[in-house]
């Protein structure tokens, strides 16, 4: 509602008059001043009060006109006091001070709360380590880099393999006659690990190569040649970044009992039971109620060019010799399995045995039938290809005459399963006694089979090879030698057109075929029912391969300081600085609520400034 109320205007002596102003009765003192001031051309001074008529009272600025009793028809007087004191308690100040405190109290909360969690977040972040192990085979050479946490589980690392590469060319043992032929192969894997390595860990990342069955026997016939190639091997390796202290123990010839048990660390690894979940930092919980931590373990069988290899828990009842047994500490566990390397048992060589036995139960004829190969196929093998390697001239079952040195011998294949079957057994020797109660072939001691067991590398490439695993790893052995009888009793012509991932070794599958069947049944004793226990496989979670490298990088790692995380804030201090912010963001809300509060007052025109504001 409006009023008409009557303004005498007393600023000075010579500004002295009576004017009316009709305006709304909400109308603030300090709006009607500034009215006032504009309708008269009065230039505007923070001054300026207002005094009901008869009255020496100043009235507050921010007072409405309807609660100071000022009705219409009413006379105030416009005049001027030059005390700011006094001022101070007659005006009040419109700037809202609760919303800057609001602000400050809110960022200041919001601020503190993220920096502490994005540190706290760097902190847990995990700083890998990196580590190159190359397995330097009988056939060929590979690079795998692993990397892990660097502050370990129980000391031991959870390693996780991130990159391959193939070395181009043959395995090391084959550059006997040029050991500088090998350099530029690995210069070319090398290369690929510096570029995927970062930068600064590159200096603390280890490096290993190990060789196996193939550096083996050249070691065992001529340790000169194994030295030369080594000296190569080191000095290419020492042109890289990486970790290479001890070279002599960093790039060897590792054991074949080396090389099956850091295989069953690998296959157990992957499987999770050593109690780890594999790559990540996780427990697993251990359901297992058996006797020890090895009832919980798979068995590993492996198969390269020059060796065989197979690692096993055989149970608590059972006591292995010492020549056979092998131990390692993972995770704060001791693992103690029987472990047993075939040397000259791998494919490459057990098939050059079988050749060199063809010609000499053939009394070393130009042509010799073939019963494991393909009919309408022939193979030309020479003298020294056949003789001349160091499994068969070793062997002296195998030792020709001089005279036959310059000979070639002609293998017809004539797809005989039974006969091919007969040759695959007379490469055992089944009845060596090994001074034990239980024995293999050749004088070796083998424990009875126990608990589940994977089969990789060669094993699984001729399930595959077969079509046995395309649905599951698991074989029965009455399809495997169903599958088996069927392609030894297959024609060239059929086998040419199978599908397979390296054509030349076509003529060949029935051999190694039978071979492993021989291996695993009348060698190692599986039967009908132990065969089920067995899986054929070469890659956990379509990802990581099986072999003894993941195994041997495990095992290395108790050596490998754990990296000490930096801790930038404990627990405590997180906890206890996140509080504090909250409360300041807390702080934040509070004024906020009181700026609302005030601005409401203010319109009401209930708002008295304090006596003390502004003292603290």
């Amino acid at each position: 509602m409006d009023i008409e109320i009557n303004v005498r205007i007393n600023l000075s002596k010579d500004d002295q008059r009576d004017v009316t102003l009709l305006v709304p009765e909400q109308t603030t003192v300090g709006s009607f001043i500034r009215k006032v001031c504009k309708e008269n051309d009065i230039p505007m001074k923070s001054s300026y009060v207002l005094t009901l008529y008869e009255s020496s009272e100043p009235l507050r600025w921010s007072s409405r006109l309807n609660s100071c009793h000022v009705n219409s028809g009413m006379t105030v007087v416009l005049g001027e006091n030059e005390d700011d004191e006094d001022m101070n308690e007659i005006r009040t100040v419109h700037c809202n001070l609760w919303w800057p405190f609001a602000f400050i109290c809110f960022m200041i909360g919001i601020i503190g709360v993220t920096a502490i969690v994005v540190v706290k977040h760097m902190q847990e972040q995990p700083e890998y380590e990196y580590g190159i192990v190359m397995d330097a085979g009988s056939s060929h050479t590979k690079l795998f880099i692993y990397k892990w946490d660097g502050v370990k589980e129980k000391n031991t690392a959870l390693a996780e393999q991130i990159h391959t590469c193939s070395v181009p060319g043959h395995g090391i043992s084959s550059y006997e006659a040029n050991p500088e032929g090998l350099a530029p192969g690995l210069r070319y894997c090398l290369s690929e690990a510096k570029a995927t390595i970062p930068k600064d860990k590159q200096s603390s990342s280890p490096v290993y190569l190990g060789a196996t069955a193939g550096m083996r026997l050249i070691h065992e016939v001529n340790s000169t040649i194994t030295d030369a190639i080594f000296k190569v091997v080191r000095d290419t390796i020492a042109e890289f970044p990486f970790k290479f202290t001890d070279s002599n123990k960093q790039a060897r010839i590792i054991t074949g009992a080396e090389e099956g048990l850091y295989s069953w660390v690998t296959v157990n690894y992957l499987t999770g039971k050593f109690g780890m979940v594999h790559p990540l930092k996780l427990k697993l919980e251990n359901k297992w109620n058996l006797e020890g931590p090895e009832d919980n373990t798979l068995g590993a069988m492996d198969m390269g060019g020059a060796s065989t290899q197979m690692t096993f828990y055989p149970g608590s009842k059972v006591t292995v010799p010492m020549d056979y047994s092998g131990d390692v500490i993972l995770y704060s566990i001791n693992y103690t399995v029987y472990t047993h390397s075939y040397l000259c048992f791998g494919i490459n060589e057990i098939e050059r045995k079988y050749k060199a036995l063809l010609v000499k139960s053939n009394n070393y004829s130009s042509t010799i039938p073939d019963p494991c190969g393909p009919s309408g196929h022939t193979t030309i093998e020479t003298y020294t290809d056949v003789f001349e390697a160091p499994c068969t001239k070793a062997d002296k079952i195998f030792m020709a005459d001089d005279g036959e040195k310059n000979r070639t011998y002609e293998l017809i294949g004539s797809s005989n399963n039974t006969q091919c079957s007969a040759m695959v057994a007379g490469l055992f020797n089944f009845g060596a006694g090994c001074g034990f109660s239980e024995c293999s072939f050749n004088g070796s001691y083998q424990a009875p089979v126990h608990g589940e067991f994977y089969a990789f590398s060669n094993f699984f490439y001729e399930m595959d090879f077969l079509n046995l695993t395309k649905n599951s790893s698991e074989v029965s052995l009455s399809d495997y030698t169903s599958q088996l009888t069927s392609l030894c009793s297959s024609p060239w012509s059929k086998v040419k057109d199978m599908k397979a991932a390296n054509a030349e070794f076509l003529p060949w599958y029935c051999f190694r075929g039978h071979y492993i069947l021989s291996l695993l049944t009348s060698g190692y004793k599986f039967n009908d029912t132990t065969w089920r226990n067995i899986k054929f496989l070469n890659k956990v979670n379509k990802k990581t391969e099986i072999g003894w490298s993941l195994g041997f990088m495990i095992s290395s790692s108790t050596s490998i300081p754990a990296t000490i995380p930096e801790i930038m804030i404990s627990n405590l201090a997180f906890i206890m600085l996140c509080v504090l912010f909250i409360i300041f963001m807390i702080l934040g809300i509070g004024f906020i609520m009181l700026g609302g509060r005030y601005n409401k007052m203010k319109q009401k025109g209930m708002y008295e400034r304090l006596k003390s504001y502004g003292a603290v």
